[in-house]
């Protein structure tokens, strides 16, 4: 028995890398297909194009038997790569009309922390 399980122990390391790589993929297509979905607005229509693309491309690389790990790997890094031109989209407009935002978030960390002056003052009292 241990002879046979030397035996088949670089079929099985490879079929669990496989397998781990078929994870990845699952999980970055379903997240990116999420993220796509709900920031739609603010992405390019090239852009939109361009990462659903690399989703099928992983999808039918994922499937396909005859694909090695490497290059199911490499379609999953395309994938990534795409999916973050809709981080930049969405950055880009949170940019565009986030411009008071952090005048806001001062202002209500000014305000904490004369609440906690007040209250600070009134312990000593």
């Amino acid at each position: 028995m241990v002879k046979e399980a030397e035996q088949f122990a670089s079929a099985d390391a490879d079929r669990k890398a496989k397998v781990e790589v078929q994870n990845e993929a699952d999980s970055t297509v379903y997240q990116t297909e999420k993220t796509l979905f709900e920031h739609k607005d603010k992405v390019p229509q090239e852009d939109q194009d361009a990462i659903k693309s690399a989703i099928e491309a992983v999808k039918s690389a994922k499937d396909d038997d005859a694909v090695g790990v490497d290059a199911l790997k490499e379609k999953v890094e395309e994938l990534k790569r795409a999916s973050m031109k809709i981080g930049e989209a969405v950055y880009k407009g949170q940019g565009e009309a986030g411009g008071d935002a952090g005048s806001e978030k001062s202002a209500d960390y000014e305000d904490v922390k004369k609440d906690e002056k007040k209250d600070d003052d009134k312990k000593k009292d």
